[in-house]
């Protein structure tokens, strides 16, 4: 889209955009807001009784307005059967006589705190009159016993009411209104809210004041519920103009407000600048799309959009008190609408135009291109013969093109069958093995001085008429094959060429691959080599401090010749003599020969014998807790054997050393549990040893490294070698102080076929 058409859809939607900011709009979302009122009608709560001032009334009274004593007695009549609230649509602002004024007041400093009476403004007058508001409330002696809200109601500019104030601001202080003040809702500061009117104001529960006044209504009818008492008689002058009900007292406006708060329904209007913003965006993406569609498509959309719209807005307002402004949505995708069509229309009169004039150009345009094409262009007509010869075909062939007209085309294809005997060009391209269409075909062609070559040879098909214009007779029209060649010498040189180097550089491959795969394999031994030479020097350092021990010993009995002077000698021979057992083997584990010698073993059992053999100190506790079940896995059991007892013997020595140290906890133990789960055997060995510091966690399976005094650092290593060499592996999690947790875990799978895999 051109940066023009985007400032003229950009023109449109800001267009739309500010006469929604600026209410131009508002008639028609309000009549929306009217309709929709209509298609999402809900019933009242149940908890609103209008008491009327009806024709009923007002005829057996015969009198209007009713002495204030009937206030008063209608008050006790509802507050004696068990209304929660009382609210009084009626003006009591002026005097009476004093004793209905004193029955009232006696009455509402009875009732009072659960009662509301109204305060409201009129206009003082006509004429210079209208813009001065008089303020009228309720008479001091009825005020200070009751709560006081405002019925002040304002209409649209077409006349109709749909919303109410929160608030009014009075010279006093705010005011709430009367729906707010009987539902109980804060209003700090005066604001407006639209009412719902989909709410069924005929479903109220209603009571005429003279069957209250006089006693006959049902009580239950009342109790514990919320009482409006107002006028509907229509000679008394109080209807309002409202949405979807034409008019209606205005005590049903006041109990329509208050359903609308008690039911969540204060219905509030989204901003105009998020209409505005979509109605700008709408623009900018359906303006472009609208040119490019047919008519019926675009007005498909402005439908859509339509329908979207209103739809949209009547589910989000049956769902929350939300009321979208969608006309500046429709308005901006009727408008793009209508603009392109607009464009639409003048670019297909522009395209008419220029198809008239391109017409004179295509026919010159056309001879140029063949004229100036690199590759050689051969016209045949359908017997064979050669029609047509541009200059690049010149430069191939070595003929004049005026020369070549009328030619049997095998002069210059020495493969091709004569196509003049039957079949004609069809033939003849059919023996060099090419056909209408895209495909390209390889073929030898002869030059003037005898010379053949290879080309690429691509054929279409046309139909010419006689004028140059479209035709519907065959007589006036003709087939003519279009031959276009390409000299491929030079290609087919530097592509065997290319295979040759190619071939070489496979080779070069082939040979590189072989001498990285040796050198990685020297490297492998030399790594492994070097680990064997740190680690018997590690191992002549561990074995020089027991030997020399294992001598002091000896000497010791040698002075001690008898009793209890040779027992701890010998029995540090004894400990020194097993140390440097297991070190040796260790270093016999780490390089041993990677075959394994797999067996069948029932895990339980086998976990069971290897902690029969072991010897652990009386002050740590082994806990066993077998879980594998009767779980049979294959695996080399001596190795298996060895990584076990490799960790619990570090569990246990963690252990034992916190016991020394007198920071054990209360059991100090080891525990052995078997599970089996995610398609794996587990074999988890904890402890309640001092833990591994974070800083150490990263190296504890590196060859020679050792968190111990003593050792060399090879337990973890030969674990995980065995693990891994079954397809399983060891995971460490530690906390320091609190104990150390190693996991060795082997797949479910048959051992020999995961080191097949």
């Amino acid at each position: 889209m051109t940066l023009r058409a985007r400032l003229l859809y950009g023109t449109i939607g800001a267009l739309c955009a500010a006469i929604a900011v600026f209410d131009g709009f508002e008639f028609l979302e309000l009549k929306l807001l009217d309709l929709r009122y209509r298609w999402l009608d809900r019933a009242p709560s149940g908890d609103v009784v209008i008491v009327a001032i009806d024709p009923a009334s007002l005829a057996q009274r015969g009198v209007w307005p009713w002495p204030r004593e009937d206030h008063a007695a209608l008050l006790e009549r509802l507050a004696t059967a068990g209304a929660r609230q009382i609210a009084f649509d009626i003006d009591i602002s002026s005097r009476s006589t004093p004793a209905g004024d004193a029955a009232l007041a006696t009455a509402l400093a009875a009732h009072g705190a659960n009662v509301v009476l109204p305060v409201f403004r009129q206009r003082a007058g006509l004429g210079v009159d209208s813009a001065r508001l008089v303020e009228t409330a309720p008479r001091p002696e009825f005020a200070r016993h009751t709560g006081v809200a405002s019925i002040n109601v304002r209409p649209d500019a077409d006349g109709i009411v749909r919303r109410v104030a929160y608030a009014e601001a009075w010279p006093s202080g705010t005011i709430p209104s009367l729906a707010a003040w009987l539902a109980r809702v804060p209003a700090p500061a005066p604001s407006e809210y639209y009412v719902d009117f989909g709410i069924r104001a005929e479903a109220f529960a209603r009571l005429s004041y003279a069957d209250v006044l006089a006693g006959e209504f049902d009580a239950v009818a009342v109790r514990g519920k919320t009482v409006l008492v107002g006028a509907t008689a229509v000679e008394l002058g109080d209807h309002i103009t409202v949405p979807r009900l034409a008019t209606l007292p205005g005590v049903y406006v006041e109990a329509l407000a208050y359903e609308t708060l008690i039911q969540g329904r204060a219905i509030a209007r989204v901003s105009p600048f998020v209409s505005a913003v979509i109605a700008l965006l709408l623009a900018l993406v359906l303006g472009p799309k609208f040119a490019t569609w047919r008519w019926p498509n675009g007005l498909a959309g402005v439908g859509v959009v339509t329908v979207g719209s209103v739809g949209g807005a009547v589910a989000v307002q049956a769902i929350a008190p939300v009321a979208l402004d969608v006309v500046p949505w429709i308005a901006a995708a009727a408008a793009s609408y209508g603009v392109g069509l607009v464009r639409a229309i003048d670019r297909q009169a522009n395209r008419l135009v220029a198809d008239a004039v391109e017409a004179g150009y295509r026919r010159a345009t056309t001879r140029a291109i063949v004229e100036q094409s690199f590759d050689a262009i051969v016209a045949l007509s359908d017997v064979g013969k050669v029609e047509a010869f541009n200059p690049a075909a010149e430069r191939i062939f070595g003929y004049a093109a005026a020369d070549t007209i009328g030619w049997d085309a095998t002069i210059l294809f020495p493969d091709a069958i004569d196509g003049s005997v039957g079949g004609g060009a069809v033939r003849f391209l059919q023996s060099l093995g090419a056909t209408t269409g895209k495909r390209r075909v390889e073929a030898r062609a002869q030059r003037a001085d005898g010379e053949v070559f290879a080309v690429e040879l691509a054929i279409g098909r046309a139909q010419v008429s006689a004028t140059g214009l479209p035709v519907r007779s065959a007589r006036l029209q003709k087939d003519v094959y279009i031959c276009t060649l390409r000299d491929i010498t030079d290609q087919k040189a530097a592509a065997a060429k290319i295979q040759r180097l190619n071939q070489r550089l496979s080779n070069r491959v082939v040979k590189s691959r072989r001498e990285l795969r040796s050198a990685h394999a020297e490297l492998l031994r030399n790594e492994r080599l070097a680990t064997l030479g740190r680690f018997v020097a590690t191992v002549s350092h561990e074995l020089r401090n027991p030997l020399g021990t294992i001598q002091s010993s000896v000497q010791t009995i040698a002075r001690s010749l008898a009793g209890d002077a040779l027992r701890a000698p010998l029995e540090r021979i004894r400990r020194n003599i097993a140390r440097c057992d297991r070190i040796i083997a260790e270093l016999l584990d780490f390089t041993r020969d990677p075959n394994l010698e797999i067996e069948p073993t029932t895990v339980d059992a086998w976990v069971t014998d290897v902690l029969g053999e072991l010897a652990t100190p009386e002050t740590v506790a082994i806990d066993w807790l077998p879980g594998a079940g009767d779980c049979v896995l294959k695996f080399d059991r001596e190795r298996m054997r060895r990584a076990l007892v490799n960790v619990i013997e570090n569990a246990v020595q963690a252990v034992q050393a916190r016991v020394e140290g007198g920071t054990a906890p209360d059991r100090p133990f080891v525990r052995i549990a078997t599970t089996v789960a995610a398609n794996r055997l587990e074999i988890a060995i904890g402890d309640s040893g001092a833990g591994i510091d974070a800083a150490r966690m990263p190296r504890l399976f590196e060859p020679l490294y050792s968190t111990k005094e003593f050792g060399v650092g090879l337990g973890l290593t030969i674990a995980r070698q065995a693990l891994r060499q079954h397809r399983g592996d060891v995971v460490i999690r530690s906390v320091s102080g609190a104990g150390t947790e190693v996991t060795l875990w082997l797949p479910l799978v048959d051992v020999q076929e995961a080191s097949a895999a």
